[in-house]
């Protein structure tokens, strides 16, 4: 794999309602890096070593990745951000080849979890 750029981007989740965060996989070239058979996680804590506040990963399919295109796909329902306390928080996304030979992170930053107001039932 050629040089994958790590995306430092800051989220900004609603409780209560669906989220999706799209990353798109580039070489030096900006071309897509085939990603087929890699795995991927996201985590977000409070800070680094802190308790998991919310997982994704292609394990849960929470995370989907579209190989030939290299995007990673993320996808949190609103049972999901609903369980997500108010304030700001740290996630990163790692990226897995085939055989675990190699790991990279892809994304890192703050996500804003911001309050719901409404109460749909």
């Amino acid at each position: 794999m050629s040089t994958v750029y790590r995306a430092e981007a800051d989220l900004e989740i609603y409780q209560g309602a669906d989220f999706e965060f799209f990353i798109y996989v580039l070489d030096d070239n900006e071309a897509a890096v085939d990603l087929t058979g890699y795995t991927a996680m996201m985590e977000i804590r409070p800070e680094p070593g802190g308790e998991v506040l919310s997982t994704a990963s292609t394990t849960n399919g929470k995370i989907v990745i579209d190989g030939p295109t290299g995007e990673v796909g993320i996808t949190l329902g609103y049972a999901d951000t609903s369980l997500l306390p108010a304030g700001t928080w740290k996630y990163d996304v790692f990226i897995q080849s085939p055989g675990a030979a190699t790991r990279r992170c892809i994304a890192t930053g703050d996500v804003l979890v911001a309050p719901k107001i409404t109460e749909m039932t």
